[in-house]
């Protein structure tokens, strides 16, 4: 990637995987950036900034079955020698409930050793540890926040006190009001004597920053995240150009400069390096987006080469706003400032919640736009409502025809919402599990016999396809491919000598394999010319009634398995 000075090399790709994850890339600063992922699921495991061998940071993930992110370890390199472990616990709605923090050396300010957070059942925060007890019902508003106070029977110190205007908007928190355009933007935050101003462009764009401070005022252009013109209080004029990573400064006195961010998985700059490859800032962020200077040390902190921050954002920190372009986020308190004029999911009771931050699931999701979310694992976002296929097959008595079926109509009804989904999601189990049971009679597959069952395989993903309100073809594609894989997906988990190993018939490395072959279904029906999610569905469900259902045991051999040859006898003992 080039550009700013003439013919430099700001960043360069070195290694991508199938999926299109870059696994390597360097920087024009000589510093090299190497990630790791999960094979099967993609999820990325592993972070690690170095150059000449020095590490400068290392970030490394711990995942459960549905993509949330469940332990995180820090590591800020050689340079401030801090490092931070933490835990993280959620609900059942998968909403963040918990933060400890296990290890942390070398930091600064209040992180925090164990953080709790509480919901009430429209998604509002409850309560946030080090924040407090959350006071809702502004003139029969359920969801618009009233106040902050420091006991849960809201009464001692009352930290934030809400107002808000007719559209849902607050205009004042107890520290700070806020003023909006017509289209429902801030264009005005004060506290005390100074103020941030914002203003937009005809695609209601953030063109305009301006920060008036007792230490002077800084007025900052922008045109999108490609090009900032700051001026400084000290008159100095700095004009910015994002590269890529790389942030080519120039400024009114000296030559260019060039700063690179380093950022964390959800896209938070976590390390800007020089152009020597020397760090010279280090941040860090609570679950909700608070960002904290890791290290004292001025000379990590001697210039500020973005204001971008937490997830890519625009931020405002000593007045606690982060703009998101649609709306303002407050990573205090956890919520947006203004209401969502969108409901992004309808079929989910959550989303409902005008002010609530991506599903109360920071760690798992971001917002790019204000107004939409987005996960940061897109395989899981699409495809979470298949782990409910995996999560039936843990049953050592979910075995059979009818417990197939059965599974299929439950399945099928929680992957589409429908009752028609949930039929066809009866007919898929039981037809797939049929093809599975008659070819499971062949011990030695041939070339003929795996060519047949592919093709089985594919006619039954082509009924299911037209029964779903597609077309057979794309079903076709996404079964028949998926079955192609299997031996490729069978390896998920490990096997000893060609059989299955107690490990690959666990829940984890099951649901795995199913959705691994929900990826498969899902690109075959994409380059087939049909929808992913469909083709995930079908994928999902050939894997999951087929080769898992084959594997799986009866209750009688768990039985056997765990307690021995049983005598069954309706004596009373």
């Amino acid at each position: 990637m080039t550009g700013g000075i003439a013919g430099t090399v700001y960043q360069q790709i070195t290694g991508i995987n199938a999926r299109g994850q870059v696994e390597s890339e360097v920087y024009g600063n000589g510093v090299v950036q190497t990630n790791v992922y999960d094979a099967p699921m993609g999820y990325l495991d592993n972070a690690s900034v170095t150059r000449s061998g020095v590490t400068h940071q290392v970030y490394d993930y711990s995942f459960d079955l549905v993509g949330n992110v469940t332990n995180r370890y820090i590591s800020f390199g050689v340079i401030s020698s801090a490092n931070m472990a933490e835990t993280f616990t959620y609900d059942n709605l998968h909403r963040v409930t918990g933060r400890t923090v296990t290890q942390a050396f070398g930091m600064t300010g209040n992180l925090g050793m164990t953080e709790a957070y509480d919901y009430d059942a429209n998604g509002n925060l409850k309560s946030k540890t080090g924040v407090g007890h959350y006071q809702y019902n502004v003139s029969g508003k359920p969801n618009r926040l009233a106040g902050v106070w420091q006991n849960s029977n809201f009464s001692g110190t009352k930290y934030y006190n809400f107002v808000y205007d007719d559209n849902g908007n607050v205009t004042n928190d107890g520290k700070r009001s806020f003023a909006y355009n017509a289209f429902d933007k801030p264009s005005l935050v004060t506290q005390g004597t100074e103020t941030t101003t914002f203003s937009y462009g005809p695609n209601r764009e953030l063109i305009k920053r301006i920060d008036a401070r007792s230490t002077g005022t800084t007025t900052t252009l922008l045109i999108d995240n490609l090009y900032q013109q700051v001026l400084m209080p000290s008159g100095v004029t700095e004009h910015k150009f994002t590269v890529g990573n790389a942030i080519v400064t120039r400024r009114t006195a000296g030559g260019p400069q060039v700063y690179y961010l380093h950022k964390d998985q959800q896209g938070s700059t976590t390390a800007i390096t020089n152009p020597e490859g020397n760090t010279v800032q280090q941040l860090l962020y609570d679950p909700w987006g608070k960002q904290y200077q890791v290290s004292p040390n001025a000379l990590l902190y001697s210039s500020q080469a973005t204001t971008y921050g937490y997830t890519g954002h625009d931020m405002v920190n000593d007045f606690e706003v982060i703009h998101m372009g649609g709306r303002t986020y407050n990573p205090v308190l956890g919520r947006f400032m203004q209401a969502d004029p969108f409901i992004q999911q309808a079929d989910n009771l959550q989303s409902f919640n005008r002010y609530s931050y991506v599903l109360n699931n920071p760690m798992s999701y971001t917002d790019p736009s204000g107004y939409f979310f987005k996960a940061l694992n897109k395989l899981l976002g699409d495809l979470a409502p298949l782990v409910s296929i995996g999560l039936t097959l843990w049953a050592p008595w979910g075995t059979g025809l009818w417990a197939s079926i059965s599974t299929g109509f439950v399945a099928g009804g929680i992957a589409t919402g429908n009752l028609r989904g949930a039929l066809v999601g009866a007919f898929s189990a039981g037809a797939f599990y049929g093809v599975g049971s008659q070819f499971e009679q062949f011990k030695n597959m041939t070339t003929g016999l795996s060519i047949a069952k592919t093709a089985a395989h594919g006619i039954v993903g082509g009924i299911t396809s037209v029964l779903s309100g597609g077309k057979f073809g794309h079903g076709f594609a996404s079964a028949g491919l998926t079955q192609a894989f299997a031996g490729s997906i069978d390896e998920i988990g490990g096997k000893i000598n060609g059989k299955a190993s107690s490990a690959w018939a666990n829940t984890a490395n099951r649901i795995k394999r199913i959705v691994a072959a929900a990826a498969v279904g899902g690109t075959a029906s994409v380059v087939s010319g049909g929808k992913f999610a469909n083709g995930a569905i079908t994928g999902a469900f050939s894997r999951g009634f087929n080769d898992e259902a084959q594997h799986a045991q009866s209750l009688e051999e768990y039985m056997e398995e765990k307690f021995g040859k049983l005598a069954i006898t309706d004596e009373v003992i």
